[in-house]
């Protein structure tokens, strides 16, 4: 979730209409946003798709369309470019996208309002400015036309935003708190991306930080909006949202034209993407009888243009819902306008009933036993990440699924063993009491091109043991004891595991495959999880056994 500050009067007044607190926390609740009311302020929890609301503006336009005060597709008259941005060969962030808002007044309230949006996309579709980087300047400080191109770090000096001095692109990246933080994104490259006008000047050293050149303050009216980044989608998404959000505001916006070797176009582009449904896919999906008429009412309330064409419902979606991607997005959202508590909950005439799979019955047995040894039960998340998952544990990367668009570097895979969780979890609880004992009984994601998603779900038994003595015959009695509870013949055979200290740990055998190992974790995988006490560990393939 995303956690937005707003003003509750500077909301009402762009809404134009007076709401109580509690209709606002319902209407916001349609948006899946849960807002918390304390004076005049609002604390918004947004879900991270949703990021045309990450601003005051954004949640006052989808407020008016869902009241039906302005329903329908927001129109964004834009204004022929007088500007151009010169792009050269730009290795670090290749893509650039900009436009102009011109007629803007600002207050103290809105210029923090609009530091809160660029902080939110920064860290969202802009993945930490790793993939989207956005820079807001004053455009009357500068002359056009500009250009985007590579520098080297010791070309060039100007005073970055909040310092008094001027500064060259080495010395920001060494110096400059922005620079310290974000200096990773630039390491690979030699040369540097920079945006100057016409006499040279600094407007932007992305991704790192502004010219002071060009801050934006009260006496602002015009302002120079530049996006760049990896993604030349995400860049282009970004800069709509932006304009969008100014444009409600009163905004005039002018647009860029941006000049490269290979193309030159202006830009921002509000051209709405069409979708069209089957106009009986709504009620079938929803399983609740609708007016086929009162379907694009229900749209228009939620920002869309729609109109019913012979056996098809066409919907015109406007650039800044970046979320939306298929026709389940536009069924969800008829759904939010029609109302979920509309939809009257019918029981399934089914001649079965529900019960626990035989998989659900044996982990719980399992989870019966283990708590019998002492231990604590542990759930962690499925995703995980390549440095705790194989590089802490000693462990070269086998194969494995990746996450295509990861939300955080934390969680950009999924797990194939459960013993790096609880590695984690004691490494995070070294303040508590010993001898600390916990289990996993959950899923890990293996790859399997037998199945038709590449991949299935392997259900497996993680338990670790943290003391002063612990050690392998400690752990050896555990898998003893276990493997009895449930009558399974094994034998226990020598084993070489990176994790595991070398003679000081087994494999478990049944029926001629091994199942699981187990033993003493070894020194420099304890150095690496920060752990100063022995672990012994176990890891089992309930498939395999049971």
């Amino acid at each position: 979730m995303v956690s937005l500050e707003i003003n509750k009067t500077t909301l009402l007044k762009l809404i134009g209409k007076e709401l109580t607190d509690e209709e606002l926390i319902d209407i916001l609740f349609n948006f899946k946003c849960e807002a918390t009311i304390v004076g005049d302020s609002i604390n918004c929890e947004i879900t991270p798709d949703r990021l045309d609301l990450f601003s005051v503006e954004g949640i006052a336009r989808a407020i008016k369309q869902f009241l039906e005060i302005e329903p329908g597709l927001q129109k964004i008259p834009i204004m022929p470019s007088t500007e151009t941005i010169y792009v050269k060969n730009v290795k670090a962030r290749p893509h650039i996208r900009a436009a102009i808002i011109r007629n803007m007044i600002f207050d103290e309230a809105f210029i923090l309002d609009l530091m809160q949006i660029q902080e939110k996309l920064h860290a969202t579709i802009g993945r930490d400015r790793k993939k989207v980087a956005i820079g807001i300047h004053d455009i009357s400080k500068v002359q056009g036309p500009f250009t985007y191109k590579e520098v080297f770090p010791n070309e060039i000096r100007f005073m970055p935003l909040d310092m008094k001095k001027e500064m060259n692109l080495k010395e920001i990246l060494e110096e400059h708190p922005k620079g310290k933080k974000y200096a990773n994104l630039l390491k690979d490259f030699d040369i540097y991306p920079i945006l100057l006008d016409a006499k040279e000047r600094v407007l932007s050293f992305p991704p790192i930080i502004n010219g002071e050149l060009t801050r934006v303050s009260l006496e602002t009216k015009d302002i120079l909006i530049d996006v760049t980044g990896t993604d030349e989608k995400a860049v282009e998404n970004t800069l709509n949202i932006i304009v969008s959000m100014l444009s409600f505001r009163g905004g005039i916006v002018e647009a860029v034209k941006i000049s490269s070797d290979d193309f030159t176009k202006e830009f921002p582009s509000f051209e709405p993407k069409l979708i069209k449904i089957k106009k009986e896919l709504p009620e079938m999906i929803l399983g609740t009888k609708l007016n086929l008429d009162d379907i694009p009412i229900f749209l228009e309330r939620m920002g869309y243009d729609a109109a019913i064409v012979g056996d098809s419902i066409e919907i015109f979606i406007p650039a800044y819902r970046v979320d939306v991607f298929s026709e389940m997005d536009i069924i969800e959202d008829i759904a939010i306008a029609y109302g979920y508590n509309n939809i009257i909950p019918e029981l399934p005439k089914l001649a079965t009933k529900g019960e626990f799979s035989k998989k659900e019955k044996i982990s719980k047995k399992i989870r019966t036993v283990m708590i019998g040894f002492g231990a604590q039960e542990t759930l962690n998340f499925i995703l995980t990440n390549e440095n705790d998952c194989y590089t802490k544990m000693h462990v070269v990367p086998e194969n494995y699924i990746k996450i295509k668009n990861p939300v955080s570097s934390e969680f950009n895979i999924c797990r194939t063993w459960i013993l790096p969780s609880l590695m984690k979890i004691l490494s995070l609880n070294k303040h508590r009491s010993y001898p600390q004992k916990i289990f996993e009984v959950s899923d890990c994601i293996v790859p399997d091109n037998t199945q038709e998603t590449k991949a299935r779900n392997s259900r497996k038994l993680g338990f670790v043991v943290c003391h002063e003595t612990a050690n392998l015959t400690e752990m050896k009695s555990y898998v003893e004891a276990f493997l009895s509870a449930f009558k399974i013949k094994y034998e226990i055979i020598k084993f070489e595991h990176p994790s595991f200290i070398p003679t000081r740990v087994g494999a478990i055998i049944c029926n001629g495959e091994n199942v699981g190992f187990f033993g003493e974790i070894h020194p420099k995988v304890l150095e690496k999880w920060e752990l100063d006490k022995p672990v012994i560990a176990m890891e089992i393939d309930l498939d395999k056994i049971f």
